[in-house]
């Protein structure tokens, strides 16, 4: 979709949808952060009610989980995305982001909880385990480092060992990478993951253990690829066999990763 034409559509609210409720490890309020508990559900509604009226409605899942993973992996959930949208990592992450911003324009909402409310709806809408993250930060004013993502073209150790030192385990880690590629794109938006790109499952992970090649609805990156091939305890492999082993580390990694 469009810049211009996601800016036209923000001002849109439709209607009223109840979702679960936001639940916040946070207390209702304090000086720096007054939302409280209504605040933040009222936000939620409001963002869920806007991304259903886009015309590319199954897309918005994973941009929300896209831009609130690189907002918490860098250094902790805390906004400093929006300073940090001119990194190559964060291409097309500004329309996210500037949505996000225009949304929670005029509220006491944090850009870093809006970011944590948009992980939460991507679970909810695409059918992945329940999240309920900690609200009630207050944005930070400036970037965090670089060079504190994961990159498509590094090896095996080099993101394993990123992730462990977040505090990750390797279970949770794997998890992280081919449950939140069952669904989105990539390239530019050219290719998607997996035949059904909103819909979280774990044909992703039976992909990239098997590399078949003749199965050309399904797209992985080099490192996707790498860490089936590396994982020298079948952790990949189990995933494929067993959903409920991947929704059990899925769980785990987007409660840590919303705490950070």
């Amino acid at each position: 979709m469009a810049y211009s034409c996601t800016l036209l559509l923000v001002c849109l609210i439709l209607k009223v949808n109840q979702i679960s409720i936001v639940a916040a490890a946070a207390a209702q309020g304090t000086e720096r952060n007054p939302c409280g508990m209504d605040d933040w559900m009222e936000m939620k509604d409001r963002i869920y009610d806007l991304i259903s009226s886009f015309p590319d409605a199954h897309r918005w899942p994973a941009r929300l989980l896209q831009a609130g993973f690189h907002d918490c992996f860098v250094s902790g959930c805390d906004g400093s995305i929006a300073f940090e949208l001119d990194r190559q990592e964060n291409i097309r992450i500004d329309i996210t982001v500037h949505f996000l911003k225009m949304v929670i324009d005029s509220t006491c909402v944090s850009l870093a909880d809006a970011l944590k409310l948009g992980m939460e709806l991507s679970m909810e809408l695409t059918g992945g385990p329940p999240l309920l993250c900690p609200l009630g930060t207050s944005d930070t004013t400036r970037a965090g480092p670089k060079g504190e993502l994961p990159h498509e073209t590094q090896n095996s150790t080099v993101i394993m060992n990123l992730f462990r030192r977040k505090g990750f385990t390797d279970e949770e880690t794997l998890a992280g990478n081919y449950a939140g590629h069952s669904i989105g794109r990539f390239g530019a938006g050219a290719f998607a993951f997996t035949p059904t790109e909103d819909v979280y499952d774990n044909t992703f992970a039976k992909y990239c253990m098997n590399g078949n090649k003749s199965e050309t609805q399904f797209h992985a990156l080099p490192s996707d690829m790498k860490l089936a091939k590396d994982d020298a305890n079948g952790i990949v492999a189990e995933f494929g066999r067993n959903m409920a082993k991947l929704d059990a580390a899925y769980a785990s990694f987007m409660t840590k990763l919303c705490a950070m």
